[in-house]
């Protein structure tokens, strides 16, 4: 529940902040909100949280009053002091699994209004990414409600990792113009968002004994942290640097960080030792593009003539519409003679 808070933040301030901005501009909004904030903590600070659980007659979590702590450390656990926790291949899952996704997370989270905004416009995505951390209440919660005691709690993860992957495939499949669809990704991508921070730390409850679990849990936070408080900034990278996709609109979500993987699959980006391709018209792709007979012919026909055609591979060649081809391009014959 304590991590709801959180979410219900971000539930008010998304569509708060387009709001805000919208109306006065960015620097008076930022100076209300600020203000704002500042004195809510203070209040906090002031009656809640300077006042100790027992100061407020609350038990601790779970148990009932004048009832035992309920175990759910594995009996097969052992203590792992000092180094021996970096050997430990169940801590090096938890903390690589715990950052690589909150590394998505955020990534995606924090580009994920501007890609909205496109087809939705500035006010419906601030009530969109609203969406998102509400969806995050209802997955954490629902989560609460139905995961057994003795279940695998790695599976639960997957289980919500699973659920945001469905989202960006949808969010792919919107490809930044269908509205129903960007809805559908944001509500299954919400709903696994919150999972990411909260099911490590009650992972580590289960594989680790009791005195282990406060460093288990300190160590993964700080990691998963150093590692996603890069994510911003890298996916920010891709976006500015990608080269541009043919046939993918300006607000496509994953569909930009999609092509960063087919443009580096593109031969026309790397230099080969031995490339099979004679000549690449400019524009063209190379799902498109055929190939010439062999590389040997290539060298054959370079050979006779420098002036053929794989002599003129380093030089794209202009095809005019008006020659009677309609701007199409057709691979020369290796075998012909010299022009």
């Amino acid at each position: 529940m304590a991590y709801n808070g959180g979410n219900i933040g971000g539930v008010v301030f998304s569509p708060l902040w387009a709001a805000a901005i919208s109306a006065v501009g960015f620097p008076a909004a930022a100076a209300a909100i600020g203000f704002i904030m500042a004195v809510t903590m203070w209040l906090l600070a002031d009656l809640v949280f300077s006042r100790t659980p027992q100061q407020m007659r609350l038990i601790q979590d779970g148990d009932g009053p004048g009832g035992s702590a309920v175990a759910v450390t594995s009996s097969a656990v052992k203590p792992l002091p000092g180094l021996l926790l970096w050997r430990d291949l169940k801590f090096l899952t938890i903390s690589a699994g715990m950052a690589l996704g909150l590394f998505a997370q955020i990534g995606l989270a924090v580009h994920l209004y501007s890609l909205l905004v496109p087809a939705l416009g500035a006010s419906r995505a601030g009530l969109a990414m609203g969406l998102v951390t509400f969806m995050a209440i209802i997955g954490r919660t629902l989560i609460g409600w139905v995961m057994p005691a003795g279940i695998d709690r790695r599976l639960m993860a997957c289980a919500s990792y699973g659920v945001q992957m469905a989202g960006c495939a949808v969010l792919v499949a919107a490809a930044g113009t269908s509205i129903p669809l960007l809805l559908l990704g944001v509500v299954l991508f919400g709903l696994g968002f919150g999972n990411g921070t909260w099911l490590p730390p009650l992972i580590a409850q289960v594989e680790f004994v009791g005195d282990d679990v406060p460093r288990v849990v300190a160590l993964i936070v700080a990691i998963s942290q150093g590692t996603y408080a890069f994510a911003p900034g890298v996916f920010g990278m891709i976006r500015e640097f990608a080269p541009p996709a043919a046939g993918l609109a300006s607000g496509a979500a994953p569909n930009l960080f999609v092509k960063i993987v087919i443009r580096g699959l593109d031969p026309r980006i790397h230099q080969f030792s031995q490339m099979h391709f004679c000549r690449w018209v400019a524009g063209s792709s190379p799902a498109t593009t055929r190939p010439s007979a062999s590389g040997s012919a290539c060298r054959r026909d370079s050979r006779r003539s420098r002036a053929g055609s794989c002599g003129r591979a380093s030089r794209p060649r202009h095809i005019s519409p008006a020659a009677g081809t309609a701007g199409t391009w057709s691979p020369p014959d290796p075998h012909a003679g010299p022009a």
